[in-house]
Formats: C-alpha cells, sequence, structure tokens
C-alpha cells in the first residue's frame, strides 16, 4: 500500500512541477553542506591562535580544509554507487548525520589532527553523500527545462554562504572557534527538512507514457517527415538507402542535420530528442563503436571492460579535465579570500598600510558572494536554456580570470565586496553548467557512478590547492602570486571547454548546443 501511493506521486511525466520541489530538496541540502564546510577557513584562522591545539601554523591548518573539500570527490565514487542502488532520501539523511557528528567531534578535539580526522573528514563524507545524490535526483524529472533545474538545485551553496558564513563569523568572533562549531550544527536541521522531498521520478504508467510520447511525436514529427523527404530525395543509390535506415533507427546522423528516432519506442530516449551526434561520412567506420557504447552508456549499466572505454571518450575526458583545473581556482578562493582579507593592515606584509578588516567583517563579505551565487545560478540556467551550457561556462570562466587578476590590487572593504560578488556569480555559473553537461551526455543507469567518477578530477585541486596556496604565500608574503596561479587555471578549463564541449567555434557560438 505504501509503495503505491509512493510511486502514484513520482510516476510523472517530464518537466512536472512536482520536479522543482526536487530542486529546491538539493538545493536545501547545499545550503547545509556548503554553507558549513566553506567556512572552515573562518574556523581555521582562530585555531591559530589556541594554545590547546599548540597554536598551529598555516600550512598545517591548511590540510584540514584539504580534507574537507578536497577528499569529497573520493568519497562521491562509493556515494555514485550507492545512489543507483539506494533510495535518495536515505542517503540525504545519512549526509546530515555524517555533518551533525563532525561538528561536535571537532568541537572536543584536542591537536589539529582530531580536527581533521573529525571535523574535515566527516564534512568531506557528508558533501558527498550529498551531491551526487542531488544531482542525478534532478535529472530524472527534466528534460527541456534541465539547465533551469539545476540551477535552482545548485544555488543552495549561494544561500548557504549568504546565511551561514556570516553567522559563523560572529560565533568564532563572540564565542570561539568550538562553541561555533557546537552552535552551527543547529544547521543540520535543514537537511532533516530537505530529505523529506528528496526522491527519483518513476516512469509513469502506460496511459500517462502513451500521452507523453504523443506529445513528443507531435512536437517532433514533422521535422522528422521533412528532413527523411530530403534525404529520400538526395538519394539515388543503395547504399545511400542503407544509411537512411540507419539514421531513422537512431544509429547513427550525417549532413549535421539531427535525425529524431520515434518517442514511443523507449522511454529513455526523451533525453535525447533534439540532441544529435554528428559525423563526417568518412568517419563511417569509427564512429558507430562509440555511438553503440554511448547508447549502452544511457541505456543499461555497463561492465567494466565498458567503463574504462567510456572513461576513454572525448566526453569524459573533457568533462574531467575541467572540473579537475577549475576545482584549483575554485578551493583555493575559499581557503585564501578570507585570509587575504583579515591580513589588511597586518604588520609586515605588503597590506600594512590598507584599513584592517575584522574576522566578523571578512566573514561577512560572504553575503556577497552568497547573493551573487544565488543569483547567478538561477540566471545562467535560464539563459543557457535559450543559448548554451558551453557558452555560459567559457563567459563565467573569462570572469573569473578576470576578477582573479585585479582583486589583489583592492585593498577596501567596498572592492572586496565587488570582488566576491563577481567571483561569486562566476564561479556559480560554472558549477551550474557542469551538472547539465554530465546529465545531458551520461544520463541513464551509469549517471550516478559517472558524476562520481568526473568529481573526483577536483579531488587533487580541492585537496592540494590549500596546501599549494599556503606555501606559495608563505615563499612570497604575497597573495598576487596566489590569485594568479588560480586566474591560470581557470583560463585553461575554459580553452578545454572551448575546444572539446563547442560544436561550432568560428559562428553562432552562443547557439551551439551539446
Amino acid at each position: 500500500m505504501f509503495l503505491d501511493t509512493y510511486y502514484s506521486i513520482t510516476r510523472k511525466p517530464l518537466d512536472h512541477p512536482l520536479g522543482y520541489m526536487v530542486a529546491i530538496s538539493g538545493a536545501l541540502m547545499e545550503v547545509m553542506c556548503y554553507g558549513i564546510d566553506n567556512g572552515f577557513s573562518t574556523f581555521s584562522r582562530d585555531m591559530e591562535n589556541d594554545p590547546s591545539l599548540g597554536s598551529p601554523s598555516e600550512i598545517r591548518l591548511s590540510y584540514g580544509n584539504s580534507v574537507a573539500v578536497g577528499t569529497s570527490p573520493i568519497f562521491g565514487v562509493f556515494a555514485g554507487l550507492l545512489v543507483d542502488r539506494l533510495p535518495p532520501r536515505l542517503m540525504m539523511l545519512a549526509s546530515t548525520l555524517f555533518m551533525f557528528l563532525g561538528l561536535w567531534i571537532g568541537s572536543v578535539a584536542n591537536n589539529v589532527e582530531g580536527v581533521i580526522f573529525g571535523y574535515c573528514l566527516m564534512a568531506s563524507i557528508s558533501c558527498a553523500f550529498m551531491i551526487t545524490p542531488s544531482v542525478t535526483t534532478t535529472g530524472t524529472w527534466f528534460r527541456r527545462r534541465l539547465s533551469i533545474a539545476q540551477g535552482l538545485n545548485s544555488c543552495g551553496g549561494g544561500i548557504g554562504n549568504f546565511i551561514i558564513q556570516p553567522v559563523t563569523g560572529y560565533l568564532v568572533q563572540h564565542y570561539g572557534w568550538r562553541r561555533a562549531l557546537r552552535y552551527t550544527s543547529f544547521f543540520c536541521l535543514i537537511g532533516v527538512f530537505a530529505s523529506i522531498f528528496s526522491c527519483k521520478r518513476a516512469e509513469p504508467n502506460e496511459d500517462s507514457k502513451e500521452a507523453q510520447s504523443d506529445a513528443i511525436v507531435k512536437e517532433t514529427g514533422g521535422l522528422v517527415v521533412t528532413h527523411m523527404s530530403n534525404i529520400q530525395a538526395q538519394s539515388g543509390t543503395a547504399s545511400q538507402n542503407d544509411l537512411i535506415r540507419k539514421n531513422s533507427s537512431g544509429s547513427m546522423q550525417f549532413n549535421d542535420n539531427p535525425i529524431i528516432t520515434d518517442a514511443s519506442s523507449n522511454i529513455h530516449e526523451h533525453h535525447t530528442v533534439g540532441r544529435s551526434l554528428v559525423t563526417e561520412v568518412n568517419d563511417a567506420d569509427s564512429l558507430p563503436d562509440h555511438n553503440d557504447l554511448m547508447y549502452a552508456v544511457n541505456t543499461r549499466s555497463l561492465s567494466i571492460v565498458e567503463l574504462i572505454r567510456v572513461f576513454l571518450t572525448k566526453e569524459f575526458l573533457a568533462n574531467f579535465f575541467m572540473y579537475f583545473f577549475f576545482a584549483w581556482t575554485f578551493f583555493g578562493l575559499l581557503w585564501s579570500v578570507f585570509r587575504f582579507y583579515v591580513s589588511m593592515g597586518e604588520k609586515g606584509t605588503p597590506y600594512e598600510n590598507a584599513t584592517p578588516i575584522s574576522y566578523s567583517q571578512a566573514a561577512s563579505l560572504f553575503t556577497f558572494w552568497g547573493a551573487s551565487q544565488v543569483f547567478s545560478a538561477i540566471s545562467t540556467g535560464i539563459i543557457a536554456n535559450f543559448t548554451s551550457e558551453p557558452f555560459i561556462y567559457i563567459l563565467s570562466c573569462i570572469g573569473c580570470v578576470i576578477m582573479c587578476l585585479i582583486t589583489p590590487f583592492f585593498r577596501t572593504y567596498a572592492l572586496f565586496a565587488f570582488s566576491m560578488s563577481i567571483l561569486g556569480f562566476c564561479t556559480a555559473g560554472i558549477f551550474t553548467m557542469m551538472p547539465c553537461f554530465l546529465v545531458k551526455q551520461f544520463y541513464g543507469p551509469n549517471l550516478g557512478l559517472i558524476i562520481s567518477i568526473i568529481f573526483v578530477g577536483g579531488c587533487v585541486g580541492g585537496f592540494f590547492s590549500p596546501v599549494v596556496l599556503a606555501h606559495i604565500h608563505t615563499f612570497f608574503n604575497n597573495y598576487t602570486p596566489c590569485y594568479m596561479f588560480m586566474a591560470f587555471c581557470t583560463m585553461i578549463s575554459a580553452i578545454l571547454c572551448f575546444s572539446l564541449l563547442s560544436k561550432n567555434k568560428k559562428c553562432g557560438m552562443p547557439f551551439c548546443s551539446m
């Protein structure tokens, strides 16, 4: 009885309004996880002056930030295996529990190692058990409005930074980092509430499925008939007719025109309407193997050998290394910006003549970061719905590069607020587009695992970026080289997207599709 009721609620057509509730639940989970996890630099600054921890150095504490944000993709691989087999609601609750336990274990730690393997490690596991279910669950509900839904889902991180970061800065300044960790655990109630609404879409019953298929066929049938008529008129040989039959079955395409298969034949093809694989005629010998592999990715669980083949495809490698390089920038920003701001007015630094900025003031700058992330996640999702995901991704990377290059020369609170707003907007735009790339290319029963493996690309940047930046700052006693390094990494990510994920690089770039 309970299962019948549950499936009656989730048996909805694609782009159903209920899917937005699922996206909002994912956003609330990000509010809790990222709002708390990204605030480690706020806690760590106070830890440097704590004798009970031995007054650890900046470099030592940077390993805590590396564990908190850098090892999450490793646990995400395990989470990706589970998300294809367990209800997302269960994983959301597990994520909330890990975060709650981590905050309380870290608050009673007597040394840096206790903080790292207590709070930081548990927070990392919490984020891993949140992000993959959030992305995959939202992806099951949408086809046409996928960019908008993922934008709504991704805005939670910005809201968390907007709300939780200033609160933690206030708590640390007035109560110390130990009590601040305990008080912050109350935000875990958000995760308990959000998990209630997390559920995957179930396939509609036969009547609903037929109605949905009829709507798709009605929308696309004219295009198919017109295009097939043109092909028949231009084809005069038996070999060309064979190619047309292959095109109509969805096995291959040519002439840069999409062939849309019969939507009523397979419910999995709802994601493939309007999405084509383009080839040249002289690639006819090699393309079917690739197409067959991608079709298998979208329709059935893959074997180990097939997964290895997927890991060597252009689509996988492009997404992997785009995230690999951008992670150096994003996690580096989370570590360095707070420390850069509070260093204003410090003796013996290049910033000793600047007006000092207190902990609470520096933490309040994350309000601008969070607000711009919320606006960006929603607005870039809407704009990408009318242009393309690669276009938004590249523009966001360019904006991030420019701001990284000029921020080291700022010295006032107002300019820092401007910097945080632009950086928050651009980084959120990048993160909003990444799940769209993955869902469009790798949807199906293997999506959770593939997303988790790609997120491992960010593990290197997330783990080593804070440590590398701490060493760079210690060596130069200046944050300018740190920002130069982050700008370089972001530019590499943009170049990879432009080179590998954009079909038309010469004209029509804003409207190129994946």
